[in-house]
């Protein structure tokens, strides 16, 4: 077992420990069903004013946070003029980093074959197909392309792939560049990211209500997805076990300790009410105790299940179907850029010792998400913590919780995440749940501790395996009122 699999092995035990074991006298209830993410559709909404033909927002349409879905864009160019013609603008902003593939398709006389000797026909329609970084301007003010091509001799199909970065915003410009003088259609697809490996959950609650779901009484993740290429919807199935519709609980009166003796008229068997019915909710929250949050995919339609409560026993409910129809906005409070020398020291206890963390200053508080990027500098091959550190100080107006993620592009390295309280010591670990990216800390529901006002926090990026180079990140905070 390796070093960083012991202490996650260790953190676990204790968080297990501080749960209630499973008690007996229980009725199981076992759900079983599909949840799918199906595209997102995005027509243009240009009209005679051409109101779509810059990338300012406002005035491009909005895709919006841009993470699991395919997205359909749909839109004509009236004018063909390089310079003067129409242009359509369409943003998105990419909420992790990932690859994608964009393909534009449109009418027009394609040769049978194009490796002939005889001349190629005439095209009725040529495009320039841009994606340009809205987030990163040129010394003129202009954003950057990631993408700049020209469709002709595509004969009505063009496919480039990119890689978006996370927290980014992007700008998809098409323009025309020769025709046949009529308006041309057009049609784009970008591939969503692959959810395969990221969180995306089922949980069975207590309320039907998305914002107010009550008591989490069950839950499971989706293991598996594949892609369904007549309706380009992602669908994985799941599992869900040991939802709980009855509880019965032994109250020892003068017998054993250990065990209530039936004879014992002072020993009774409490019955907690019976669960009848659940509520499935879906959606890619930061764990199961995650609400919807900023950037999270969820099921606007929830799914009840009746449980039998007559008698103990294994209840199974199958082809329980949930669908990931919506998603919520993501407000952004700051983004910032790691500024060296940051690096703090820490001892045997993860405690830190020494070292100044680059000030954050206040976080932009609940509701909102701040972004800090950096670049974590592998010394040499597999360091597990030696050498570069990133560390971040901050402080809060008002008690809040926190749901943060540190993510980075290439799975062949592993960086990790810790969280110090304002007396130098550990308080949480993304480690210390889950090996693997994205490492997440939920500051409530997986380590009950709320950030307090007029307190320091400090996060640490430590490098623990790869090879030696440098390594980007972006670690996202999503603030949360206290309850």
């Amino acid at each position: 077992m390796s070093a960083q699999t012991a202490r996650a092995a260790s953190a676990t035990l204790v968080l297990l420990l501080s749960c209630a074991l499973p008690e007996t006298g229980i009725d199981r209830s076992v759900i079983k069903g599909t949840l799918s993410i199906p595209p997102q559709l995005v027509a243009e909404t240009e009209g005679d004013s051409r109101a779509n033909d810059d990338w300012a927002e406002g005035v491009a349409d909005e895709i919006g946070p841009y993470s699991y879905r395919h997205v359909k864009l749909h839109g004509s160019i009236a004018s063909f003029n390089p310079s003067t013609g129409d242009q359509d603008w369409f943003r998105l902003t990419a909420l992790e980093d990932g690859a994608s593939t964009l393909t534009m398709t449109w009418a027009d006389s394609a040769p049978e074959s194009l490796d002939t000797a005889a001349p190629l026909p005439d095209e009725t329609a040529t495009f320039r197909i841009e994606v340009l970084n809205l987030s990163e301007l040129d010394p003129e003010g202009n954003p950057v392309p990631i993408l700049s091509e020209s469709t002709a001799g595509s004969y009505g199909s063009f496919t480039a792939d990119l890689s978006l970065s996370a927290n980014t915003t992007y700008g998809v410009r098409v323009a025309g560049l020769g025709g046949d003088g009529s308006v041309r259609d057009y049609d784009i697809l970008l591939s969503g990211f692959d959810p395969n490996g990221k969180a995306v959950y089922v949980g069975a609650w207590q309320n039907a209500d998305p914002a107010d779901r009550g008591a989490l009484l069950g839950g499971t993740s989706v293991k598996e997805f594949t892609l369904d290429p007549a309706t380009l919807s992602w669908v994985g199935d799941w599992t869900m076990l040991d939802i709980r519709s009855v509880e019965t609980t032994d109250v020892p009166g003068t017998g054993s300790e250990d065990t209530a003796a039936p004879e014992d008229p002072d020993t009774t068997t409490a019955v907690n009410e019976k669960v009848g019915a659940v509520f499935l909710h879906g959606g890619s929250f930061v764990g199961l105790r995650g609400g919807i949050g900023p950037g999270v995919l969820y099921a606007t339609e929830v799914v009840e299940v009746k449980l039998r409560t007559d008698e103990v026993g294994e209840d199974v409910h199958k082809g329980k179907a949930l669908t990931l129809d919506a998603l919520a906005p993501v407000p952004l409070g700051f983004s910032v850029s790691e500024i060296e020398p940051n690096d703090v020291e820490i001892d045997d206890e993860y405690t830190i010792i020494g070292g100044t963390p680059q000030d954050l200053g206040v976080g932009s508080g609940a509701g909102l998400v701040d972004i800090v990027r950096g670049s974590l500098n592998f010394e040499t091959a597999d360091p597990s913590w030696v050498g570069d550190n990133d560390a971040f100080s901050i402080t809060v107006a008002e008690p809040v919780a926190a749901l943060i993620s540190l993510d980075w592009p290439d799975d062949s390295y592993n960086l990790d995440l810790n969280l110090n309280g304002p007396d130098g010591t550990i308080y949480a670990a993304g480690w210390g749940i889950e090996e693997g990216k994205p490492e997440t800390i939920d500051s409530l529901g997986q380590w009950e501790f709320l950030f307090e006002p007029g307190q320091t926090y400090t996060f640490i990026v430590l490098p623990w395996s790869g090879a030696a180079g440098d390594m980007p990140y972006t670690m996202r905070i999503e603030w949360v009122a206290a309850p």
